[in-house]
C-alpha cells in the first residue's frame, strides 16, 4: 500500500504522533509535579504494590523511592490502609495515621477505569505534623475574626488609624525615617521614637503597627504623662476582683492585656514613674504581667513602641530613668526631624493641611500663594507641624476669597534684607501666643514710634533695662500684656483707628488683632 504525503493516512499518522508527543509531555509534567510536591504522595496497584513514591514521602519514610517500587505498601509504610482501600474501593479522607512516631493526616483515593473497576489507589499526606495544622487553625481563627467582624466596636477603638501614606514629606530626612520605620515594623523588637513635640511621633507609631505582622491585632495607646501615679499600675496591668476598695467587681483588664497579640504604644515614656519602670522591665524580659490582686502572673504577647520628646540618655545619667529599661527600649530608635530641618516639605504639608481644614469646615478648595509659602518656609517652627497647622487654621478662618496671602498668616513681617534664618527668630510668645513686633516709623516721624523692642526666640532682647516697658518687680506675664497693649494702642493711633492697617503695621492677623483689641478694651 502506497501512502501519499497529503493523503488521509499520512494526516492520521501525523495526528497520532502529535497526540503521542503531547501525552509524553503531559506524563513528564505530571511526574515532575509528583516528585516536587510538598505533600507526600504514593500510588499502588489493586494488589497493594507500590507503583510510585515521590521524594517527599520517601524522605519522610527514610527510604529511596527506587528501592521500594514493586514492594507491598504495607511493608514500606506503617499503619497504612492503601491495600484495604484497593479491596473495598471506598475513599478515606483526612484519616489520622502514625508514621515514624509522628501523627499525620492522610487521604486515600481509589482510581477507577471507565468500567468503574479499581485499578490503583493514590495516597497523600496532607500535614506531615499535626502541630502545623494546629498553628494554621489558630492563625485562621484570628484572621476570620478580623475579616468577619470589621465593625466590632472593641477592635475599631483599638486599631491603628494611620499608615505610612498619612505621613507627609518627600524630602530626604523624611524618606530616610520612613524607610527605617518600615524595616523596624518587620521585626518584633521594641522601637523608641524620639523627636520634638509636634513632629508626628504618634503618627509613626500607628504606621509601624499597620506595617507589621501584628496588623490584625489591637493597637493600644497609653500617655504616661497623663496617668496619675497611684493608678499607673492598675492602668497598665489591670486588677482582679476585690483587689482594692472601689474596684470593679469583675476586675479590669490592663493596657497590656488589651494589647495582647498587638502593639502597645507608650507615649511620653520619659514621664513614667521609676517604680513602674522596674515592672515594665520585667514584662519585657519575662513576657508576662501580674495584675493587681492576682495570685499568678499571666503570659502576654505585646510589641512595645515608645515615644518621648525628652533626652532619655540624659535622664538615665540624672537617675530619673532606669538604665536597663533604656537599653531594652533602645533596640531601634527613630529620630524624627523637626520641621526646621525639612523645610522643603512645607509646601506639601501646607497643601495637605489646607485640604483637610477646608473639608472639615465645609469650604471649597483653598490654597496658599507663593509669597505665603515662602513666608512659612522662613520660620523655624518650634511647635513643628502642630504649630504650622494652627497658623494655617487661623489664616483659613479670616482670609478673603479662596487664597491665603502672606498677610493672612498673622506672622510678623520679615526684616528688610534679612534672610529666612534671621527672620525666623520672631516666635510665638509663651505667655499668650501673641507675636510682638516693634512698630515701624511712619511718614518719617521717629517721634511717633512706640517705645518697644522686638521679642525674639533667642531670649531677652538687648538693652532690656533701658526699655521703658521693663519693670524689675512686675511679673513677666503682666509686662508682656502691658507692652502688647501699648503696641496695639500705638498702632491704632498711628493709623487713626483703622484696625486693619494697624494689624498690618504690627504684622498680626486680623482675627488676632480684633481679639486682642477687644480683650484690652481699645
Amino acid at each position: 500500500m502506497r501512502i501519499s504525503k497529503g493523503g488521509w493516512v499520512s494526516r492520521l499518522l501525523k495526528q497520532s504522533a502529535r497526540e503521542r508527543d503531547r501525552a509524553v509531555q503531559e506524563l513528564r509534567l505530571y511526574k515532575v509535579a509528583l516528585e516536587n510536591a510538598y505533600e507526600g504522595l504514593v500510588i499502588c496497584d489493586r494488589e497493594g504494590r507500590i507503583l510510585s513514591l515521590n521524594d517527599t514521602y520517601a524522605t519522610l519514610l527514610g527510604v529511596r523511592a527506587a528501592d521500594v517500587i514493586g514492594k507491598p505498601v504495607a511493608d514500606v509504610i506503617e499503619n497504612t490502609r492503601m491495600h484495604i482501600v484497593a479491596e473495598t474501593g471506598k475513599a478515606e479522607i483526612a484519616d489520622l495515621q502514625l508514621v515514624k512516631g509522628r501523627w499525620m493526616i492522610a487521604t486515600r483515593i481509589p482510581i477507577r477505569d471507565q468500567a468503574g473497576n479499581v485499578i490503583a489507589v493514590a495516597g497523600k499526606v496532607v500535614f506531615q505534623d499535626l502541630d502545623n495544622l494546629f498553628q494554621m487553625n489558630t492563625r485562621f481563627k484570628e484572621i476570620r475574626k478580623q475579616l468577619h467582624h470589621p465593625a466590632d466596636k472593641e477592635r475599631s477603638a483599638a486599631s491603628a488609624k494611620y499608615g505610612m501614606s498619612h505621613i507627609i514629606g518627600d524630602g530626604e530626612p523624611m524618606r530616610s525615617v520612613k524607610a527605617m520605620a518600615i524595616k523596624a515594623a518587620k521585626t518584633n523588637g521594641a522601637v523608641l521614637i524620639t523627636g520634638e513635640s509636634g513632629t508626628g511621633k504618634e503618627l509613626f507609631a500607628h504606621a509601624i503597627h499597620r506595617e507589621s505582622s501584628r496588623y490584625f491585632g489591637p493597637f493600644i495607646t497609653v500617655n504616661c504623662a497623663a496617668v496619675p501615679e497611684p493608678l499607673f499600675e492598675s492602668e497598665l496591668f489591670g486588677y482582679k476582683e476585690g483587689a482594692f476598695t472601689g474596684a470593679v467587681k469583675s476586675g479590669k483588664k490592663g493596657k497590656f492585656a488589651l494589647a495582647h497579640k498587638g502593639t502597645l504604644f507608650l507615649d511620653e515614656i520619659g514621664d513614667m514613674p521609676l517604680q513602674l519602670q522596674a515592672k515594665l522591665l520585667r514584662v519585657l524580659q519575662e513576657k508576662e504581667i501580674e495584675p493587681v490582686g492576682a495570685a499568678y502572673p499571666e503570659p502576654v504577647d505585646v510589641r512595645i513602641v515608645a515615644a518621648t520628646n525628652q533626652n532619655l540618655a540624659r535622664l538615665v545619667e540624672q537617675g530619673k530613668f532606669r538604665r536597663d529599661l533604656y537599653y531594652r527600649l533602645h533596640v531601634i530608635e527613630l529620630r524624627l526631624p523637626p520641621l526646621r530641618e525639612r523645610k522643603e516639605d512645607i509646601p506639601v504639608l501646607a497643601e495637605f493641611i489646607l485640604k483637610k481644614l477646608a473639608r472639615d469646615n465645609g469650604l471649597h478648595t483653598v490654597q496658599a500663594d507663593s509669597a505665603a509659602i515662602r513666608r512659612l518656609q522662613s520660620c523655624d517652627w518650634p511647635g513643628n507641624v502642630r504649630e504650622l497647622s494652627n497658623v494655617l487654621e487661623q489664616a483659613l478662618l479670616f482670609m478673603e476669597g479662596s487664597v491665603i496671602r502672606e498677610e493672612d498668616l498673622g506672622l510678623p513681617p520679615l526684616a528688610h534684607g534679612a534672610d529666612g534664618a534671621a527672620a525666623s527668630g520672631t516666635s510665638e510668645s509663651d505667655e499668650g501666643g501673641i507675636r510682638a513686633a516693634a512698630l515701624q516709623e511712619k511718614d518719617g516721624d521717629p517721634g511717633r514710634i512706640v517705645s518697644a523692642q522686638r521679642v525674639t526666640s533667642g531670649g531677652v532682647p538687648d538693652n532690656t533695662e533701658a526699655s521703658p516697658a521693663y519693670r524689675e518687680r512686675e511679673p513677666l506675664k503682666e509686662q508682656v500684656r502691658r507692652l502688647e497693649k501699648e503696641l496695639i494702642a500705638g498702632a491704632l493711633r498711628l493709623e487713626n483707628g483703622d484696625s486693619q492697617a494697624a494689624a498690618r503695621r504690627l504684622g498680626m492677623g486680623k482675627s488676632s488683632f480684633y481679639k486682642k483689641r477687644g480683650e484690652y478694651g481699645l
